[in-house]
């Protein structure tokens, strides 16, 4: 009678785990969606010692996978200079169709001074809500679309001009996107919000000559004393200036960096300084000694 209870054990033990591997089957089988469960499934063992049963530990691990294509809405990044005027697009990318939007695109008044917004290959009508008297108020630009059918082709939704001001400083200002509204049409002809992920752009206000060359002007390995101060110079390409330049330490323990000026800390040992046009993206090192 002993041995029985401990098969009867041991079944009720297979059961529940065929039982619970079973509903993940069912659900696989039966969603219309990429299942988003994954199952890890171990070795048990059952041995039965003295009449009891001894099991091995047995995992199954759910977690939720992301969802595959996901809209992305982006806005692009371009560089210019002061006095210039550039355009930065909105794109879509995985575009399960849409027929609805407003979007909110904010940006530094102090840098950009909007000009025009323009369809893409979208095929959506466009309005600027916030136009008055041709001129875009406040510190965003509003735009709502809308169409009677479903626009499911990626590309370009729109193309927003602004005009970098004369007064603009050198380095990178945000272009920001809010949706407030992004929905298609369904197929019982009702409305449906569309899941999508945003992407923020930027423009690069640089200098009218490029850097194309960039050398710190200084030895490749340079003695310093602590408690030294030293600001250091660049050697450019004609026509550029330095004023977008980035200089940073390999290692903050020995020294600081406040642009181009070095105040070395009470500690021996070697640096590196780094300087970094954030435009081309050129760089140029040179090792601190410190004695």
């Amino acid at each position: 009678m002993e041995k029985l209870r401990t098969y009867s054990k041991l079944i009720a033990i297979t059961l529940s785990i065929t039982m619970i591997l079973g509903i993940f089957a069912v659900y696989a089988a039966n969603t219309t969606q990429t299942p988003n469960i994954t199952v890890t499934e171990a070795t048990i063992d059952f041995t039965t010692q003295n009449d009891n049963i001894k099991t091995e530990a047995t995992t199954i691990e759910m977690f939720s996978a992301p969802p595959p294509n996901t809209t992305e809405l982006s806005l692009g990044s371009t560089t210019g200079s002061p006095g210039d005027t550039v355009t930065i697009p909105l794109r879509i990318f995985n575009n399960p169709g849409f027929s609805t939007y407003n979007f909110i695109i904010t940006y530094d008044t102090e840098t950009l001074e909007p000009l025009s917004v323009m369809q893409g290959n979208s095929g959506l009508s466009h309005y600027v809500a916030n136009l008055k008297a041709g001129t875009i108020s406040n510190r965003y630009i509003r735009v709502v679309g809308a169409s009677g059918s479903n626009c499911s082709v990626d590309g370009t939704i729109l193309e927003v001009t602004f005009k970098i001001k004369d007064s603009a400083e050198l380095g990178a200002t945000s272009v920001s996107l809010e949706v407030t509204e992004f929905k298609q049409i369904n197929a019982q002809f009702g409305i449906d919000n569309v899941p999508h992920t945003v992407s923020d752009g930027q423009v690069i206000v640089a200098n009218s000559v490029p850097i194309t060359s960039l050398q710190i002007d200084a030895p490749m390995i340079t003695d310093m004393k602590r408690g030294e101060v030293r600001t250091f110079g660049l050697i450019l390409n004609t026509g550029a200036t330095g004023e977008n330049v980035v200089w940073t330490l390999s290692d903050s323990s020995y020294a600081l960096v406040d642009g181009a000026t070095v105040y070395i800390l009470n500690k021996t040992g070697t640096v590196r300084l780094i300087a970094t046009d954030p435009v081309s993206g050129l760089s140029h090192s040179i090792t601190l000694r410190i004695q």
